[in-house]
């Protein structure tokens, strides 16, 4: 399914591996290693039998995120940290996938939600100005943060980008059908959800 964003050429969690390469970004993520630790620990709220959600929090980081238990986390510290750096260091600390189950997914797609930090000095001068061009969609509010939003649509990839705490937030979403960047109704149903997940996002 999708990437192993950023670390693998193919969009891959420990249990599964796709062909979509839109995420694929060279880098190290030495700058945010050495100031946060080389994986970030991080802690899953416990869920009572039968709750619909986890809710994500890495302190190191300093950030939160609620989710539907059936959607796939990876927390392993991937190369790279946004679709649209070209330069620059950081790092993948939370990738979630769509569960088997999504329609999308049944169809042969893939989709993905992503968190990627970097505090180095060219990750943070195009913060909000990504090297890579995309779609200048203005600013949102995902939680109480406010992010400035592109959007890449050869690769169905929206990324919502912020300032925090002397470092650059990107918040990620990639939706992909089968052939060709994300479409049609089962790739917003996909997006629907994903983007569900990503409004839940605030800083501790």
């Amino acid at each position: 399914m999708f990437l192993r964003i950023l670390a693998l050429p193919f969009f891959a969690v420990a249990v599964v591996a796709a062909s979509y390469t839109g995420w694929q970004h060279p880098g190290t993520v030495s700058n945010v290693r050495a100031n946060e630790g080389v994986v970030p620990p991080a802690s899953i709220a416990p869920a009572p039998s039968g709750a619909a959600y986890f809710t994500y929090t890495n302190r190191p980081f300093g950030f939160s995120l609620t989710y539907p238990r059936t959607f796939i986390r990876d927390t392993s510290a991937g190369l790279g940290w946004s679709y649209g750096a070209e330069r620059g260091s950081g790092a993948t600390v939370l990738t979630l996938y769509l569960p088997p189950q999504t329609a999308l997914v049944r169809a042969g797609g893939e989709g993905v939600l992503r968190v990627g930090v970097a505090n180095d000095a060219a990750s943070m001068e195009t913060c909000l100005s990504p090297e890579r061009p995309g779609t200048y969609q203005g600013t949102v509010t995902l939680g109480s943060e406010t992010f400035t939003r592109y959007d890449y649509p050869e690769t169905g990839i929206e990324s919502y980008r912020t300032f925090h705490a002397g470092a650059c937030y990107a918040v990620e979403i990639g939706v992909r059908l089968e052939e060709g960047a994300g479409t049609g109704p089962t790739a917003e149903e996909a997006r629907t959800m994903l983007r569900d997940a990503a409004s839940t996002f605030s800083f501790s």
